[in-house]
């Protein structure tokens, strides 16, 4: 992803402001207990957790009052093939709770002009795989013509055709997303 870094004016004005800055990014990271407490807030806007978290680290979410304005906003440039998302948890051995709120968050379509400034036309991803874990222990979920497959080491097993059987046997196994595929859809 081609991003573009503006800072906010120093409060100082005599103080230089910062020039943006332009650079690849190739993930964007978010914190689970960051996601689960969009999911426990309900939001009036009806906007999903996900897109709440990602507008908020990108710096495009507007202020309640009484808050401050971040000191910087990301706009995205060019959008990607491939929107990579990763989810960095607080604990290697997150509850079943803590799971399930983390997955309540995650929707399989995002339009990433939901949440980054500067681009002009819709972009819209959907998820085609995903890694977990448990402990230390990795495994991968893909979508391969329309049903999720599971891979761990060198078993290989069916999950179903709903994001939401993923969703399930994320929780059962207590395996909690850690980085997240999203292929643009046209691409």
């Amino acid at each position: 992803m081609r991003m573009r870094m503006e800072y906010a004016l120093p409060s100082d004005p005599k103080e230089e402001p910062s020039k943006p800055i332009m650079f690849d990014q190739w993930t964007q990271y978010v914190v689970a207990s960051e996601l689960r407490k969009a999911v426990q807030e309900e939001s009036a806007d009806g906007m999903c957790p996900l897109v709440r978290v990602l507008r908020k680290e990108a710096g495009t979410e507007p202020v309640g009052e009484g808050e401050e304005k971040g000191g910087r906003k990301l706009n995205m440039l060019s959008p990607p093939r491939v929107f990579t998302l990763g989810l960095s948890n607080d604990s290697a051995r997150a509850s079943k709770t803590q799971i399930g709120e983390s997955l309540m968050g995650l929707e399989e379509l995002i339009n990433l002009r939901d949440v980054y400034d500067g681009l002009g036309t819709d972009v819209n991803c959907r998820l085609q795989a995903l890694t977990a874990f448990y402990e230390q222990h990795y495994i991968c979920i893909c979508k391969k013509q329309d049903v999720w497959v599971l891979y761990d080491d060198e078993t290989r097993r069916i999950v179903g055709d709903s994001f939401d059987m993923v969703k399930e046997l994320c929780i059962a196994g207590r395996l909690h997303p850690s980085l997240l595929f999203f292929e643009r859809e046209g691409a």
